[in-house]
């Protein structure tokens, strides 16, 4: 394997997981105003309490706590419709957010007393305890499904999402069919601890099985944004409920971690178990429904960081080369020295199983002769990192310009930097497994890179022919790493 030679003439929504104190309890529903709107809009449910499907957004009302299951803790509501899928989120500016494409929660926000609406001084129309939803602006979702939530701002605002209770709607016109969204999303376990955490970002183009009791058998991906959804067919009511067996399709080198918490969100009667990071959940057949935030985590161990090495000479002049060595999600487990020349090693900071730096100094034993290091940096999840770059010296010198071949390079030793001096050469070409490139136009003291990723092949017999071109005696410095 080719070694690094050092010449010695050249001097990187919020908190899913949190339980604030003031989670709503009891329930809100949907229903219509007969009083104010006549009757006929709602197709579906219990037109008195809890109606499922409407004729028209407009005739959807918000049925704040009936006195058999009221609201609690009394105080300070708003709503919020969204569409289904994705986070919910029904704080302002979140993107499923419907209603404040019109208004602000503060128009939306209303009084409950002994677990029922009191009182609304916004502009949406009311009759205590009942207040219109309208207006939102329409759903994505393709069944006509809407989600409603109420949320306490007993804690403040903005409110935890997973603090408020929801409800499901649909709006289609003629049509008495029930049906039910099932979504979720699959995300990057930073942290391990199996369930999602601010900040943990989703992951795209993971499979999804759906398996349910009525010969439903189906797979969804996650999007851009590591969001899946699924509506299901519409169908006529019926009694009983139908159950859904929902997993994920595991990657190669991936280790899931998730969901081991249940961070879901039901509404219009549906229900959620989690068991092996499988979710199961039923759903009613009379009713539309939703299940939001079925999550699926993962963490891929990343092998260690080895970064380029910093060459310079330790307080008595003579040469170094220090490289600081890291892996943070798992841990190192060894640094193994596999070759070294003209040099001593020391190893500052490692401790097994260590995330923090590790810096390694090679220190040359004879000033006047090259040296060179090459090691392996292990992690616990048994991921190897070889640090071995290089750095050789380019010299235009009289006569017909000389070239260089370094062999044995890595795949993704790719980045090659060039560092002119002065006097300087004017170009240099470089010729990577056959390839061409060139770095022209090179001014005294300049700094340039390229990147020949495009030319590296698979494993480690990748070779580099490096040719310095222009005025005699100029020189340069040549550089190639990860």
């Amino acid at each position: 394997m080719r070694r690094l030679i050092f010449l010695l003439t050249l001097a990187t929504l919020f908190g899913l997981a949190a339980t604030p104190a003031w989670a709503v309890s009891g329930a809100g529903y949907t229903t219509v105003n007969t009083a104010v709107d006549g009757g006929n809009h709602c197709k579906n449910g219990n037109p008195a309490v809890n109606c499922n499907i409407y004729d028209g957004k407009e005739f959807v009302w918000l049925n704040g706590g009936p006195a058999a299951n009221g609201l609690g803790p009394d105080g300070q509501y708003f709503f919020a419709v969204l569409a289904p899928g994705g986070q919910p989120n029904p704080n302002d500016g979140g993107a499923k957010n419907l209603s404040d494409d019109f208004d602000t929660f503060a128009n939306r926000t209303f009084t409950v007393t002994a677990g029922e609406v009191s009182a609304y001084a916004g502009t949406h129309d009311a009759t205590i305890p009942l207040i219109r939803l309208a207006p939102y602006a329409d759903t994505t979702n393709p069944g006509g499904v809407y989600i409603m939530a109420i949320c306490s701002l007993a804690d403040g605002y903005p409110v935890v999402p997973r603090t408020c209770k929801y409800d499901a709607f649909k709006v289609k016109a003629g049509a008495g069919k029930v049906q039910s969204v099932l979504s979720g999303a699959k995300y990057l376990d930073q942290n391990k601890n199996g369930q999602r955490d601010a900040g943990e970002p989703g992951l795209s183009g993971w499979v999804i099985t759906i398996v349910g009791s009525d010969g439903t058998n189906t797979t969804v991906t996650t999007n851009g944004s590591g969001n899946w959804s699924y509506t299901t067919a519409a169908h006529a009511p019926s009694a009983g409920t139908t159950t859904y067996t929902i997993a994920e399709v595991q990657q190669a080198g991936w280790t899931q971690t998730g969901n081991t918490v249940d961070q879901s969100m039901a509404a219009g009667g549906a229900s959620v178990t989690l068991a092996n990071f499988v979710y199961t959940v039923s759903v009613p057949n009379n009713a539309i429904s939703a299940v939001e935030e079925l999550l699926f985590g993962n963490f891929k161990d990343r092998p260690p960081e080895c970064p380029p090495p910093v060459f310079g000479v330790n307080a008595n002049g003579i040469p170094t080369m220090t490289l600081v060595v890291q892996d943070s999600d798992t841990g190192l487990a060894a640094i193994n020295v596999t070759y070294t020349r003209n040099i001593t090693v020391d190893i500052i900071g490692f401790l097994f199983g260590t995330k923090d730096p590790v810096t390694v100094v090679g220190t040359a034993i004879d000033p006047s002769e090259s040296l060179g290091l090459t090691f392996e940096a292990v992690d616990l999840a048994g991921n190897v990192t070889i640090c071995d770059p290089v750095l050789a010296p380019l010299d235009r010198a009289t006569g017909r310009p000389e070239s260089q071949t370094f062999t044995g390079l890595l795949e993704d030793e790719s980045k090659v930097t060039v560092r002119n001096g002065s006097p300087g050469v004017s170009s240099v070409e470089l010729v990577v497994n056959g390839k061409m490139f060139k770095i022209a136009g090179l001014a005294d003291g300049e700094e340039r890179s390229i990147d020949v990723a495009s030319a590296m092949l698979p494993g480690a017999n990748n070779v580099v022919t490096v040719t310095a071109r222009g005025q005699p005696e100029g020189t340069a410095t040549l550089f190639i790493s990860n």
